[in-house]
């Protein structure tokens, strides 16, 4: 499977053990790629911005910074990143807050390998939901950009050239159809000619 098809693990614990336990039970999974490990809050926040996960396993006490003001940090920097808290029972109050910090859930050192699937496969598919959605946003932006210069367009040929709205979107449409290009790169085309800002 090509890596960028797989998803991608930040492993973050100030226990350099833990952090190698975690990342031999993900080698095996096909799905996923580890593409680091982290010893503190800080170096979590400096590899996410190096390393672009898509998961983040962060531990909830760490020296210098604790995990809820890491995944904090990160995820006002990176929003569709999930993360998944690691904790022991000790540690409520850190749960919380890495909740409220945007944590999507956490997982009870130690715990077993069978546990960190499923947990990592909720996130990622919270994850592939925010991205969707991110996109649909991203197209429909776009559409409406691109109607407000056909708009802009036709209504330059319409009172510089007489002709009528549907004389001017055809002139766009053959003139796309005919070179290859989008209608829009048609009436940016006309726009720019006109001295238009586009």
């Amino acid at each position: 499977m090509p890596s960028q098809d797989k998803i991608r693990v930040l492993v973050v614990d100030d226990i350099a053990e833990t952090r190698d336990i975690i990342r031999r039970q993900l080698q095996f999974d096909q799905l996923i790629e580890v593409v680091g490990l982290a010893g503190s809050g800080r170096e979590a926040i400096d590899l996410s911005q190096k390393t672009k996960p898509d998961v983040i396993l962060m531990d909830m006490v760490m020296p210098d910074m604790n995990g809820a003001t890491a995944t904090r940090t990160i995820r006002q920097q990176f929003p569709k990143v999930q993360v998944i808290a690691l904790t022991s029972f000790k540690e409520e109050e850190l749960v919380k807050n890495a909740l409220e910090a945007g944590a999507i859930g956490y997982l009870v050192k130690p715990f077993r390998s069978e546990e960190l699937g499923p947990a990592i496969e909720v996130a990622i598919k919270r994850f592939r939901d925010l991205q969707a959605a991110g996109n649909e946003v991203e197209e429909l932006k776009r559409a409406l950009e691109t109607r407000k210069i056909l708009d802009r367009a036709k209504a330059h040929l319409m009172n510089t050239q007489g002709m009528s709205e549907d004389e001017a979107f055809k002139f766009i449409h053959f003139g796309a159809r005919n070179s290859s290009r989008t209608m829009r790169d048609i009436a940016i085309e006309v726009l720019q000619k006109a001295g238009q800002q586009v």
